[in-house]
């Protein structure tokens, strides 16, 4: 290829292999006149053959439930993790004609969620993916062969921001949304009730039926000073500002409970406290239905929970329904909250019972896998790294490759001293204090706890050769799915202009786990010693006194930081993960922990005292 055209034409050629797009023109009545709306569709039907002739893919398919269990110290406990572990595909299997041989499911999720087509987003629509869940999910939810496939565009045209929310406008949409969908699914009708014959890489001949396991749609739907968080998108603005990928609204719930903790008090603002107390909830039942793995415990959680919900909800009602405060809706629909509607419509075509159990085992994946990676979405994360400051565009990036060890430092500065330091640093800041004989205290006590015999009192000279890091990626093992995790901290006084300085969850002592502010990273050697990779804190280990009724009802986690002075330095090598604390507002010092920022986080706070 010599010119821009000729890449063209490669492009066509390739293009013209695949199942091309057919376009659509539906009519459905608004306001008063028949209205036209554009919708482009690919039959899951030419897709679906296309998945099991594919060798690469042969060996991972799973066409059978299974049950599988882990020891968790005292018994075998059930858990689920993938689509096929669940019960509902155990019942679904149960069901098949028993006078066909090898009758088996053939499962597919269907996602659709409204996304900008153009850089003004005036231009909107509903890309609708389709993905096979008799695939491992680290397969089906992946970019690579095997991801899910788009097959179909909806586009609403105009948006009608005045019509918004009213019966004739969502009317519109629901017309569109089906007759769209009868033409996806056409070309599979015949086979849900025949099954079709198909050969595996094993040479077994099977009878798959097709199916749709989960259907997941998305609904339409201030931050203070909120700490940045990798795992988390920092917002600078929420109000009359459109998101491209759904997870920034549940980023969102997040950032707009906490600080409002401090603003919607019981006496001040009754409607307000309920609405937290909901918020709350929510948060809790999204973060368990978040997990990758459930088990029973898990399960039984999210019953617990759902009750607890439901009855925070009609309690908000029926307060909002009398309250004096003008405009309160008592249809509450944010953060995200269709996922309880998914609950509440399966609950009404349950039989009543274990209602909780049986969403999950239907729906699982629901929110846990977040279905579709727009290309958006990983430009973000591409661009962020790439437009990181120091080494940090090399160490964050975003096709990283893993590491071997607990703890890897990166983003090196300038070598200093140990005098240099606090030279360089800012000379109001106590946490420098008396820094020279903290550090000889410190290291006289740590070498012989990890085996090095002294034998006579370590003295650390004021040219002592430090060499200080401004980032740390730290390993660990999930307790969600038991596979390896990675944070991605900070200690830097200039990330993107601003300062940034993460915390971190420790053991502190044998038995004993807290929570650091991390003030720097260094490493330095030790005569003959080798080298010692560790960091200065600021421990939140201060007595907070007795629980507050708020911190109860909102199921918070406070802890205090000991004063600036008090620093003390601990081995990287004791850091367990990165932590997000956020301070509380009224009260010196004191922050609450942010459990929700990932499945292991609100796992480890579940029993953390």
């Amino acid at each position: 290829m010599k010119n821009n055209a000729e890449l063209r034409k490669a492009c066509d050629n390739a293009g013209a292999e695949l199942t091309p797009f057919t376009k659509h023109i539906i009519s459905a009545p608004y306001k008063g006149k028949e209205m036209e709306v554009e919708v482009h569709t690919r039959p899951v039907w030419d897709w679906a053959p296309d998945l099991l002739a594919n060798p690469q893919l042969a060996p991972h398919f799973v066409w059978d439930a299974e049950q599988v269990y882990k020891h968790n110290g005292e018994e075998y406990e059930c858990f689920y993790g993938e689509p096929w572990t669940c019960d509902h595909w155990w019942d679904i299997q149960s069901q098949l004609p028993a006078d066909v041989e090898n009758a088996i499911p053939f499962c597919f999720i269907l996602y659709a969620d409204k996304t900008r087509l153009s850089s003004h987003g005036t231009v909107k629509g509903y890309p609708v993916v389709v993905q096979c869940a008799n695939l491992p999910v680290d397969i089906w939810n992946s970019e690579s062969v095997g991801g899910g496939c788009v097959v179909g565009w909806l586009l609403i045209i105009p948006e009608d921001a005045a019509e918004e929310g009213k019966l004739g406008y969502t009317t519109l949409k629901r017309v569109v949304w089906h007759e769209s969908a009868i033409k996806l699914f056409k070309a599979m009708v015949h086979f849900l009730a025949t099954g079709f014959q198909h050969r595996c890489w094993d040479e077994i001949i099977q009878y798959l039926f097709p199916l749709f396991l989960i259907l997941s749609a998305d609904y339409e739907e201030h931050t203070k000073e909120f700490p940045c968080w990798r795992k988390l998108f920092h917002f600078t603005a929420v109000l009359k500002v459109t998101f491209n990928d759904g997870n920034k609204f549940a980023d969102l719930s997040i950032q707009v409970f906490y600080p409002a903790l401090s603003i919607l008090m019981k006496a001040a603002c009754p409607e307000g406290y309920l609405l937290l107390g909901l918020i709350s909830s929510y948060l809790q039942l999204d973060s368990l239905i978040s997990l990758d793995i459930q088990t029973d415990c898990t399960l039984s959680a999210i019953e617990t929970e759902l009750l607890v919900f439901n009855e925070r909800l009609q309690a908000y009602k029926e307060h909002a329904m009398n309250s004096s405060i003008p405009g309160l809706k008592v249809d509450w629909d944010f953060p995200k909250v269709h996922l309880w509607k998914h609950v509440e419509a399966y609950q009404d075509r349950s039989n009543g019972r274990d209602v909780a159990g049986q969403i999950l085992r239907v729906d699982q994946h629901i929110l846990a896998c977040r279905l579709l990676r727009t290309c958006i979405d990983w430009y973000d994360k591409w661009h962020k790294a790439r437009s990181g400051d120091d080494n940090d565009d090399n160490d964050d990036s975003v096709l990283e490759l893993g590491f071997e060890g607990h703890c890897k430092l990166g983003s090196p500065c300038k070598p200093t001293t140990i005098q240099g330091i606090k030279a360089e640093c800012d000379r109001e800041d106590k946490a420098y204090l008396r820094l020279r004989r903290k550090f000889t205290d410190y290291i006289n006590k740590f070498l012989p706890s990890i085996g090095h015999e002294l034998k006579k009192w370590v003295t650390i000279p004021a040219d002592f050769n430090i060499y200080e890091y401004h980032y740390l990626k730290v390993n660990y093992e999930s307790c969600v799915h038991w596979k390896l995790a990675t944070d991605h901290l900070r200690c830097n006084s200039q990330f993107f202009g601003a300062p940034r300085y993460d915390c971190a969850y420790v053991q502190l002592m044998s038995t004993q786990t807290a929570f650091v502010r991390l003030i720097t990273f260094f490493t330095c050697q030790i005569h003959s010693y080798r080298e010692l990779q560790l960091a200065l804190v600021q421990p939140y280990t201060a007595s907070v006194g007795q629980e507050h009724e708020l911190d109860w009802a909102m199921k918070l986690m406070c802890v205090k930081a000991v004063p600036r002075s008090d620093s003390t330095f601990i081995p990287l090598v004791s850091i367990i993960r990165g932590a997000l604390l956020f301070p509380d507002l009224k009260k010196k010092d004191e922050s609450l922990v942010v459990d929700h920022v990932d499945g292991d986080m609100f796992l480890q706070m579940k029993t953390w005292k």
